[in-house]
């Protein structure tokens, strides 16, 4: 029921705010007073109103120290209201309007607290689409709240064209990239002091779609350059270059923020995403038992009475061992994450630093590692290489935040990681690389002295490339004790390994990167003995973690290359070829068609 003064249960008191295509009220429930936002059902088209429909109730359910609780939909045939609590504190655009400026500190305060409620909302399928100063409220403790959570779509086209993404200028898509978009924009304000563009509606749409904006470093003092690389990505004109989810995007704020400020910055444990309380129905009155018949009660009471047989209990077969898992991160709320998600399947060990890892490796040996990549003290990398010389036959797996291409070549070249996982991480995709590694970790064993003593080196290689440069530099390197064969595609390479048997493939990019993928996906599978080794002169830090994790290539190498580290990277491979070291076992195929499409 709706008439001017009322709508529903709540009566309508005096205006808080008026947008384009809405206006909201104070309202009030009895003695609670709440936010009302009023908007014309003519302007809403009909698929949108049932998005909201949607995303209302979804809202309704969930709670988080960051979100002003959604409370309720209303339809009525004059207005549409969306209820909501008030929120506490004043509105970011009030305090900055006020002139407050923020260091660096509270704006690593601030924004964290922004991403942790994306981050929590984007696991439920929820997104803000509108994430601007005047829908992010501070109290006095410094604690934030967002309103209007996914309301963007309300009005087509009525946001603040400063804090819209350019995905949403055109057709008005909104999805998680577009709430990073939205939050780089609010830290590029709260480190500068003012938005990525500016100008009037029209110029600042233009220069979203087409510019790129200022570096924060030359706009505001004691900003480091990864704070600009940090903030220019999630700036980026196309979603699919942005970071991937929210969490990913905070990981690497810290760091950036940490290199500005010069000190470390702390990490609060996120809070999680709740369910709304909900009625408790009332309790129904308890039935009484019925009184059984006289003789039932007497044939119960012999039972009871009656001896048990004593039953011998058969011994339990004893249990497998648990693989031990050793995760390494330098923030506690990962480790209690993944020691949580873990410790049924696993032996679980932990360690906060990189040297506590390798301390707890010597005193008690792990199947497999799981090292993130941005620690202080010890990266991931010189983590999981450390552990290479004291367990060289533990399964590594290197865990970073943000694709990182030194990190991710190193991890090739000197850790020798089994796969690379990306955080925040997905849990289904975490289990499979664990259970895989697993596997591979049981058949990893020493070889026989028998074995190493009757198999001979294959003294051949298989060169893929372009032009035939490659491969002859690599046979004068290497001299005739070596055979060196040349294929010019994937395709070609699959055909010479039909008929030879060789300990190395050496691919250069040039020859087609989905094709030598592939080829070297099969390669692992099939013929686990053969190392693979790839080049490339423009190396993508997306490819190289497809290498990783599909292709398993052993070495990655960087054009142009140093002689003396290909011929060392290929000696070595013909050595473990000749040793019969293998992450696993798997019979010959009978061909190797890779997919070069």
């Amino acid at each position: 029921m709706s008439d001017a003064k009322r709508i529903g249960r709540y009566e309508i008191g005096p205006l808080i705010g008026k947008g384009v295509g809405a206006s909201v009220f104070r309202g009030i429930d009895g003695e609670k007073s709440v936010a009302l936002k009023l908007a014309s059902p003519t302007t809403i088209a009909p698929e949108r109103l049932a998005a909201l429909r949607e995303t209302s109730r979804a809202l309704a359910r969930i709670r988080h120290p960051a979100m002003v609780p959604f409370i309720e939909l209303i339809e009525h045939d004059k207005v549409v209201c969306l209820v909501s609590e008030l929120a506490r504190g004043e509105s970011l655009a009030a305090i900055m309007k006020a002139g407050e400026r923020f260091d660096l500190r509270r704006v690593w305060e601030v924004a964290r607290q922004v991403l942790e409620a994306l981050d929590a909302t984007h696991a439920k399928g929820i997104f803000h689409g509108d994430l601007k100063p005047a829908n992010i409220f501070i109290d006095k403790n410094g604690q934030v709240s967002l309103t209007d959570f996914g309301l963007a779509n309300l009005v087509p086209n009525a946001g603040t064209p400063e804090f819209m993404a350019p995905e949403q200028l055109g057709e008005g898509r909104t999805d998680a990239r577009t709430d990073v978009y939205q939050a780089g924009a609010l830290v590029y304000l709260l480190v500068t002091g003012k938005p990525p563009f500016s100008g009037t509606r029209e110029e600042i749409v233009h220069r979203v779609a087409q510019e790129r904006p200022t570096d924060p470093s030359q706009m505001a003092n004691k900003v480091a350059w990864q704070l600009d690389w940090v903030v220019q990505r999630a700036l980026s004109k196309d979603p699919i270059d942005r970071f991937g989810a929210a969490r990913e995007f905070m990981d690497g704020l810290r760091l950036g923020l940490q290199e500005s400020i010069g000190a470390p910055l702390p990490v609060v444990k996120a809070p999680a995403v709740t369910d709304a309380p909900a009625a408790v129905p009332a309790k129904a009155a308890p039935e009484k038992a019925a009184k059984p018949a006289p003789e039932a009660a007497l044939a119960q009471k012999a039972k009871l009475i009656a001896p048990k047989p004593k039953v011998e209990p058969k011994p339990e077969p004893p249990k497998p061992a648990k693989t031990r898992v050793l995760f390494v991160d330098d923030e506690e709320r990962i480790l209690n994450a993944l020691r949580i998600l873990f410790r049924d399947e696993y032996d679980v060990v932990t360690a906060a630093s990189g040297a506590a890892a390798i301390e707890a490796l010597k005193a008690n040996p792990a199947q497999i590692v799981v090292s993130d990549q941005r620690m202080p003290g010890m990266a991931g990398v010189e983590v999981l290489r450390e552990v290479k010389k004291v367990s060289p036959r533990t399964v590594r797996i290197l865990l970073t935040g943000y694709s990182d291409l030194a990190a991710l070549v190193g991890s090739i070249n000197e850790g020798e990681v089994f796969r690379f996982v990306k955080k925040p991480w997905d849990n289904d995709e975490i289990r499979a690389v664990l259970k895989e590694a697993a596997a591979v970790a049981a058949k990893v064993a020493p070889p026989p002295a028998e074995k190493l003593q009757a198999k001979k080196v294959a003294a051949s290689i298989l060169v893929i490339d372009t032009d035939n440069s490659l491969a002859k530099g690599l046979q004068r390197m290497l001299g005739n004790d070596v055979t060196v064969h040349e294929a010019a595609s994937a395709a070609d390479a699959a055909k010479v390994l039909q008929g030879s048997d060789v300990a190395a493939v050496v691919g250069d990019l040039r020859a087609g990167a989905t094709g030598l993928v592939s080829l070297f996906r099969l390669l692992k599978a099939k013929r686990p003995d053969t190392l693979s080794i790839m080049l490339s002169d423009q190396p993508d830090s997306e490819v190289v973690a497809e290498c990783i994790n599909q292709a398993h290539v052993h070495r990655f190498l960087a054009k142009p290359v140093n002689a003396r580290e290909l011929q060392q990277h290929v000696t070595d491979a013909l050595q473990r070829y000749a040793s019969g070291f293998s992450e696993g076992a798997a019979s010959l195929p009978d061909r190797l068609v890779p997919d070069t499409a």
